[in-house]
């Protein structure tokens, strides 16, 4: 079977003390279990420890049906604090977006019809991986920096890295 990084949440269990308490938090709150239909993948800055403090959880799915996906997240979190559910297209293909805080911590899932592993949130998790290994620690500190002075990820990784245009398509248009 192909290996698909980031799919098996077990790595955040071990990882930094931010990492370990989204574990705890998905883990406690079953959202994986819930959302498994659907293939979640956590993406964003937390897996990459290069997340500040009001770095949210970026939880992106695969759905057949969006109303079914969106009735899923309706009778899971619809009383969560700051919920909201939004339904929209994206380049031709229907888009759920909900959003709500679990522990005071924001929680974003997105949903398309569309794989995971071919969804653009988890392309970029994986280049920016790469990135991140390749250059090092100096590198990463560099991006958490920009990033605490309010820089998005991919300006912030197109910025050091001298990339033109705009940053998200920069990014995706580089070879790993």
């Amino acid at each position: 079977m192909e290996q698909r990084p980031f799919f098996d949440l077990s790595y955040l269990a071990h990882g930094t003390q931010k990492q370990q308490r989204v574990f705890e938090l998905l883990t406690n709150n079953y959202i994986f279990e819930i959302l498994r239909p659907f293939s979640p993948v956590l993406t964003g800055t937390i897996p990459l420890d290069i997340d500040t403090d009001t770095s949210d959880l970026d939880i992106i799915c695969c759905f057949q049906e969006s109303s079914v996906f969106q009735q899923l997240i309706y009778e899971n979190w619809q009383t969560a604090a700051g919920f909201s559910v939004k339904s929209y297209t994206i380049n031709k293909r229907p888009t759920i977006l909900a959003r709500f805080y679990l522990d005071e911590i924001p929680v974003e899932i997105f949903g398309q019809n569309r794989p995971t592993d071919q969804q653009e949130a988890y392309k970029h998790l994986l280049i920016e991986d790469h990135l991140l290994k390749k250059y090092g620690e100096p590198f990463k500190l560099q991006v958490k920096e920009l990033k605490s002075k309010g820089w998005k990820t991919e300006p912030a990784f197109a910025k050091l890295l001298h990339l033109e245009g705009d940053p998200y398509l920069a990014l995706l248009n580089m070879t790993r």
